[in-house]
């Protein structure tokens, strides 16, 4: 049974069970209706790979022949699917059918699929714009629809690949560039890219554009106006450049319209004729926005006309319907005065007073103008004598006089005292009388004095001992006049500047005054209110007459020394020469026999004198017997200046001045080095150029000095072996430094502080001097004064006292 249920099981089996049943009883099985036992498949077809492929029935049915009507054979046995990615290929259908002897009976289909690449539309990604900065641009970064191609279509039949190339155009980065992107889409299933003319390939241009959201700014060049030269032509015109920007910071391409410039860049400078010429520039930012501005460039002639006039003309005065008058006419001044643009006969020119009369008698300022087409005007000054020849004028003139004296009474010849509204002046007499008679009334006029006077009169150490004194508050000074005169550099106040410009200019070191402005002169009749801070006050130093209508007396003046705050300098007597000829203070110099090559020490002291406040010293040393080597200061004392320099003199200068007096001291050695065989005696003596002088305690005039010279004293009786220093340093800090660096200072007691800083050749690089208190503080340098880089050398003095240290400053400072 199991056996019979598997011949059945097939749709051919029934048939094939009634060819048994013939075979038994013995009938022949060749066939039914005469033909032999076969399978017919459906004819082979070609399809389209779009066709249905999912149903092959479609395409027909295998047939089985010989046992009576044809029988479908049923469905395959199999079914070969030979395809590739694109459904191209081929489809291979194969049915089976059986005898009554079981033989099998094969058939095949063969459905060919051709025709790839079906048809499908491509989106391509459309142009983009973009106004941000340095934006990300590539397709993932893009919003849809401008990232990628979209197909729509296309089926099995195809495979859609894509692909881009970029080709950026940098023109103004970051705010404006173009980006070329080349989008390319082939169909995989038909591109062959060694074909002649392949078919399955697209390309696109995508254009991405970044672009400023607003169009650039541009700035012009200030309006600007020449001279047009010497000849009248035109002129050079040097301008600066115009500026772009746009968005994102970057900047804009720059052009102009001028003809004139050299270039048609930012920069229009170039010849320009005369006129004015209307500049233009315009801002491209390179994304086809502009911007535009204009300036104007004007050469015009700027150069003023030269007057040239007669000077001293003498003119009568005649009778006038409305008094004794002259008209004045330019025509009577003029010498011949021209112009570089403007024809002589196209100058106008007048003149000012444009008349005289009685109040204008005797000499007359007359102030001749002209002026050019293009509105120069210049002048100049000339003097009129106007004359009263007919004798018709009444008298009116007047007089001023006055005296000049010192601050301490002492009348001051030799004074020039000017009249400013006329060209006259007058000098002071031996009584410092001055007098201007026969002035006219009516007029304006100012009184100055001035002495051009040698810049040390009446400076001395003693000058430097008072205003150290009013500085440390010991002893103030007590009277105005003493502040005009510490007031060295006029800055309005006294300060410890004005102490080192009297100290340098005493020394004959770099400081000097001017002589024309060495005196100041006060009006006499001036009170001070403030007598602490008389500087404070606008002090007169003339006398303005706004105008003159009578006799002035008494217009009298207080002149003041720069420098001699003691009140002893006069313009009729040479510098200190007002010494106390009866006494003097010896110095002592150690005196020695020296052969040539040798190098020792010359030690100067004083001795035997009390109550030293203030010396000055000066040395001339015999430059063919010794040469200077050094100065070692051995007196630990406040003030105490020693400087050797060369010139004319070879000379050793000192200055002592202090607030406690000096008694008896060694001060300093001179190290000298010999250049011959000789003698100190010899080689070093008093110098005329520079008075030696000592001051006293409470004795009003100096001392001369004189020079003693002491066999045997040795370097073993300075006075600083075995005293406490004054002055301790620390190293300074930051160091190294770029802006500021601090030093601390322990003073043993307050005095001056002198701060040098130098670099290792020697050079100076800083000199300043402060104050000082008792006990420890810092000093402060700034690297920005001292213009240097790497190691310096910063020396600080305190009296006698002198320590150095190196400070390194970083560059970049």
């Amino acid at each position: 049974m199991q056996r019979k249920s598997t011949l059945f099981s097939h749709p051919f089996h029934a048939l094939f069970q009634s060819l048994a049943i013939l075979c038994l009883i013995g009938l022949p099985v060749s066939g039914i209706g005469g033909a032999l036992f076969h399978i017919e498949c459906p004819p082979d077809v070609t399809v389209d790979c779009e066709a249905e492929l999912w149903d092959l029935s479609i395409y027909g049915n295998a047939t089985v022949y010989g046992y009576g009507d044809p029988q479908s054979a049923g469905p395959p046995i199999s079914v070969d699917y030979n395809l590739n990615s694109c459904s191209v290929g081929t489809i291979v259908r194969t049915w089976v059918a059986y005898d009554y002897g079981g033989q099998a009976f094969f058939c095949s289909q063969t459905i060919t699929v051709g025709g790839a690449g079906g048809s499908a539309n491509i989106y391509w990604p459309p142009d983009y714009t973009t106004h941000s900065c340095n934006p990300e641009t590539d397709p993932e970064d893009l919003p849809a629809p401008y990232d990628y191609p979209v197909f729509d279509g296309g089926g099995t039949c195809s495979q859609l690949l894509y692909s881009h190339s970029d080709k950026v155009f940098n023109i103004n980065p970051p705010a404006c560039k173009k980006i070329v992107r080349t989008w390319t889409v082939i169909d995989w299933c038909v591109y062959d890219p060694n074909a002649y003319n392949p078919e399955g390939i697209w390309e696109y241009t995508q254009i991405i554009k970044i672009a400023p959201a607003s169009p650039p700014v541009v700035g012009c060049p200030a309006d600007t106006t020449v001279s047009a030269g010497a000849d009248c032509t035109g002129g050079h015109v040097n301008l600066p450049n115009a500026y772009g920007t746009s968005d994102c910071g970057s900047g804009a391409i720059i052009t102009n319209n001028s003809p004139y410039a050299y270039n048609h860049g930012p920069n229009a400078s170039g010849n320009y004729p005369i006129g004015t010429t209307k500049v233009t520039f315009w801002a491209d930012d390179g994304c086809g926005q502009k911007t535009s501005c204009s300036m104007y460039v004007t050469v015009k002639d700027l150069k003023k006309p030269t007057p040239i006039c007669f000077y001293g003309i003498s003119l009568p005065l005649m009778q006038m319907p409305d008094g004794m008058a002259m008209d004045l006419r330019p025509q009577i001044f003029d010498k011949g005065s021209f112009d570089n643009c403007t024809p002589r006969d196209k100058l106008h020119m007048w003149v000012e007073p444009a008349r005289v009369d009685c109040d204008n008698l005797g000499a007359t300022p007359v102030r001749l103008y002209v002026e050019d087409e293009s509105g120069n005007v210049e002048f100049c000054n000339t003097l009129l004598y106007v004359q009263d020849n007919m004798g018709m004028c009444p008298p009116n003139v007047g007089n001023i006089d006055g005296v000049i004296q010192s601050t301490t009474g002492n009348m001051l010849g030799e004074v020039k005292v000017s009249l400013e509204g006329t060209m006259d002046f007058a000098m002071t007499n031996e009584e410092g009388l001055y007098a201007f008679p026969a002035l006219r009334f009516g007029k304006t006029y100012t009184i100055s004095p001035a002495y051009p006077d040698d810049d040390l009169a009446g400076v001395s150490a003693l000058d430097m001992a008072i205003l150290l004194k009013h500085i440390l508050g010991v002893e103030k000074f007590s009277s105005p006049y003493q502040f005009i005169a510490a007031d060295l550099d006029k800055s309005g106040r006294v300060s410890v500047s004005d102490l080192i410009g009297l100290k340098d200019l005493i020394l004959k070191d770099y400081y000097g005054l001017d002589p024309k402005t060495a005196w100041r002169f006060v009006d006499a009749s001036y009170v001070f209110q403030d007598a602490n801070d008389p500087l404070s006050e606008d002090f007169p130093e003339a006398y303005h007459i706004q105008t003159f209508a009578e006799n002035m007396s008494a217009l009298d003046f207080v002149g003041v020394k720069l420098g001699d705050i003691n009140s002893d300098a006069s313009p009729n007597v040479q510098s200190n020469t007002n010494v106390l000829s009866r006494s003097s203070v010896s110095v002592h110099l150690s005196d020695r026999t020296f052969k040539k090559g040798e190098t020792f020490d010359a030690i100067v002291s004083v001795t035997a004198f009390d109550n030293l406040e203030a010396m000055q010293l000066a040395l001339d040393i015999s430059d063919e017997m010794i040469e200077v080597v050094g100065i070692e200061l051995l007196q630990q004392t406040q003030g105490l200046d020693v400087i050797n320099r060369s010139g004319e003199h070879n000379m050793v200068t000192a200055l002592w001045y202090g607030v406690e007096p000096l008694t008896s001291a060694q001060l300093f050695s001179i190290k000298v080095h010999a250049l011959q065989n000789g003698h100190v005696a010899g080689a070093i003596q008093l110098t005329p150029t520079l008075h030696s002088l000592a001051y006293r305690k409470n004795v009003t005039l100096p001392f001369t000095m004189n020079l003693e010279f002491v066999e045997g004293m040795t370097d073993d009786e300075h006075p600083t072996a075995g005293t406490q220093a004054n002055l301790k340093l620390a190293q300074n800090y930051p160091n190294p430094f770029a802006d500021i660096t601090n030093i601390p200072v322990e003073l043993a007691e307050a005095g001056l502080l002198q701060i040098e800083v130098f670099d290792l050749d020697g050079r100076p690089l800083l000199l300043s001097t402060q104050i000082g208190i008792e006990g420890l503080q810092e000093v402060s340098v700034n690297a920005a004064d001292l213009e240097a880089q790497g190691v310096v050398l910063c020396r600080i003095t305190s009296g006698i006292s002198t320590k150095t240290l190196r400070m390194v400053i970083r560059p970049g400072s």
